[in-house]
């Protein structure tokens, strides 16, 4: 069976917040994975770590529907971009509902 335009972006849209979960982990755990410090080297690992997420979403985003582009399929790779980005948009509002529910529940 064929998967849906809604099955795509579905599944890159998870892959993209499942990538963001796992980067913000590590942000939010960073002295205590990592230690204490780091100087420099800490600011570099952080922008190269920037750099690498900015590309890694932006493939996981648009990487099918460009390719959809390119071998002919414009409307469904158009299409897809927009539910992509129509899904990760539901889940920043979902994110953000969450964070202001912990913060004003007690």
């Amino acid at each position: 069976m064929k998967k849906s335009v809604l099955q795509y972006a579905l599944f890159d849209a998870g892959l993209t917040l499942a990538y963001i979960s796992l980067v913000s982990f590590f942000i939010a755990n960073g002295e205590a994975i990592f230690g204490p410090g780091g100087g420099q080297f800490a600011t570099m690992a952080f922008l190269l770590l920037f750099v690498v997420s900015a590309a890694l979403t932006g493939l996981f985003v648009f990487g099918r529907p460009i390719l959809w582009h390119v071998q002919g399929a414009t409307h469904e790779g158009i299409t897809l971009a927009i539910y992509t980005v129509v899904y990760l948009a539901i889940a920043t509002l979902l994110a953000l509902g969450f964070l202001f529910w912990i913060l004003h529940s007690a």
